[in-house]
């Protein structure tokens, strides 16, 4: 399509389309591209929608099986200190320095973690 301002049919202060053959666009034409653009993008909102839906239960999935993977850790850390493993032992196997371990674990209850020494040792 290219624009004319200089065919007979032009009307002043309106621009006048024309397919790249010279044939002027119809009202028709326009209608109907403009109804088959707003259905695409109907379309893809409702796919761009529908992802968006699936990233986000992905997301909550995931959160929940992080949060039970934690417990499961914090479990696991319990019964190491219980057995008497010292925090740089249970670092190593956290892939962790000894103090991020003691951090994230040393002041959890007595009760939480049995065993657990208050020297941190």
């Amino acid at each position: 399509m290219t624009t004319s301002t200089d065919s007979p049919e032009h009307v002043p202060g309106q621009l006048s389309l024309t397919h790249h053959d010279g044939r002027p666009v119809t009202r028709e034409e326009l209608d109907r591209n403009r109804a088959e653009l707003i259905a695409e993008g109907a379309r893809l909102d409702f796919a761009l929608l529908q992802h968006r839906d699936e990233a986000l239960a992905d997301v909550k999935k995931r959160t929940a099986t992080a949060a039970e993977e934690g417990r499961l850790l914090d479990l696991a850390v319990a019964e190491a200190r219980g057995l008497d493993a010292t925090w740089q032992q249970i670092a190593d196997a956290a892939g962790m320095t000894r103090q991020s371990a003691w951090r994230r674990w040393g002041k959890v209850p007595d009760d939480f973690l049995p065993g657990m020494r208050e020297d941190g040792a």
